[in-house]
């Protein structure tokens, strides 16, 4: 759907000469994209989107009021990305961040202090388990980032 969107819309520009190449470049998808999701989200969300535009605050009937919603810049419909709306890398992130914010005492840090608590951030986030942990310990060993990284059991 989207090639043939990008293949219409470059047809029509070398029909009228504003484009010299059939060929679909990586700008022409890009556009063919966007346009794509701006009419879904208008479809499916065309009332909210214009109170939005109109800076107006959604009330609490509006399925995504709960959301906490916005308008970017290219007029898409957008999740606030609030601590407990996001996904588990956002997550992450944060907590590398809240370990670094703690345990760095100063502006600037030497580059070897720095160095450790990255490599300790790292092996804390990667050690956390991405299979069901269980309580018996007769059962396997949960797997972690780190059988992968590693290579070790």
């Amino acid at each position: 759907m989207i090639r043939a969107t990008a293949y219409v819309r470059k047809l029509v520009y070398v029909k009228t000469g504003r484009d010299l190449e059939l060929t679909l470049n990586r700008e022409d998808l890009h556009w063919a994209e966007f346009n794509w999701w701006k009419k879904v989200q208008n479809d499916s969300f065309g009332a909210e989107m214009r109170l939005l535009q109109q800076q107006k605050r959604l009330n609490a009937s509006i399925r995504l009021y709960q959301l906490a919603v916005f308008l970017d810049n290219e007029g898409f419909i957008r999740v606030r990305g609030s601590p407990n709306m996001c996904g588990a890398w956002e997550r992450l992130v944060r907590s590398v961040k809240l370990a670094l914010q703690v345990t760095l005492k100063e502006r600037v840090p030497r580059e070897d202090v720095l160095l450790t608590l990255l490599v300790e951030a790292e092996a804390v986030v990667n050690s956390r388990p991405l299979t069901f942990v269980s309580v018996d310990a007769n059962d396997p060993e949960t797997l972690t980032p780190n059988h992968f990284l590693l290579g070790k059991k």
